[in-house]
């Protein structure tokens, strides 16, 4: 039998890749007796236009920026945590100890790895920090710790990737109508359907005349399984379908 997927669990680069592996599959298959070359046609056309679409959503020349951007302001909360974290432990002038043990209150409030929440949780909570340090004696310790240029670093990036995601926004609103979402929900049925269909002939006859193509899909099914379970495993951003950027596809690849 087919082990179904779960693909909630599929960020929409892992959706796509993994459409377009079944539909490779599904290409070569020539036995009649399944009867599902309908559902084959049916899967390849809208793999056709999801791949166009998540090309479009991919495509822009902004999206490069905007993950530079984000990973700029996520190496300067480390670096900014590790100096403020060594002050506040080990600083010979007991001062400059209580400045730093200060600035980690607030530069914490919000949890010490800003970096592996959603994009737009992360733009949020940094603007929230930057408000409680607008003020002289924030200023003061922050450049007394000798921060302030990984905190101007921080405080740019995080302003670009605000302007660089509305950006891509409005590239967006000039795009194609039809959404990512709907062809993925298409996607997904296509997909069921044809793994019901599979099953049901298992049922009915045994596993024997189609064991070949079961193995082929059950071991790609496996392999995107365990590669998203690394994915969550790691802590990877938590991105939204209609919101969010998804990761590349580097991880499937491994």
């Amino acid at each position: 039998m087919i082990v179904l997927p779960n693909f909630n669990d599929y960020r929409n680069g892992e959706f796509v890749k993994f459409t377009d592996l079944n539909a490779k599959i599904f290409s070569t298959q020539t036995n009649p007796e399944l009867n599902i070359q309908n559902q084959i046609g049916t899967l390849a056309k809208v793999q056709v236009a999801m791949r166009n679409m998540y090309t479009i959503d991919r495509g822009s020349g902004l999206t490069a920026q905007i993950v530079g951007q984000d990973q700029i302001r996520d190496n300067s909360n480390s670096a900014i945590l590790a100096i403020l974290d060594a002050h506040a432990k080990y600083h010979p002038d007991e001062l400059i100890q209580q400045q730093a043990t200060d600035l980690l209150a607030v530069f914490t409030k919000h949890g010490r790895q800003l970096n592996r929440q959603s994009y737009h949780t992360q733009t949020i909570n940094l603007d929230d920090i930057f408000q409680e340090l607008d003020n002289a004696k924030s200023q003061e310790s922050i450049k007394a710790c000798h921060i302030e240029d990984y905190y101007a670093s921080l405080t740019n990036a995080n302003e670009s990737f605000d302007t660089l995601f509305l950006a891509r926004n409005k590239e967006y609103a000039q795009a194609p109508k039809e959404k990512l979402a709907s062809l993925r929900t298409d996607a997904e049925a296509a997909l069921n359907a044809l793994y019901a269909r599979i099953n049901a002939f298992i049922t009915i006859d045994g596993i024997a005349k189609y064991e070949g193509l079961v193995n082929e899909l059950n071991a790609l099914i496996d392999n995107f399984t365990s590669a998203i379970k690394k994915r969550q495993a790691n802590g990877s951003k938590n991105d939204s379908d209609d919101e969010e950027m998804d990761e590349d596809l580097n991880l499937i690849n491994e």
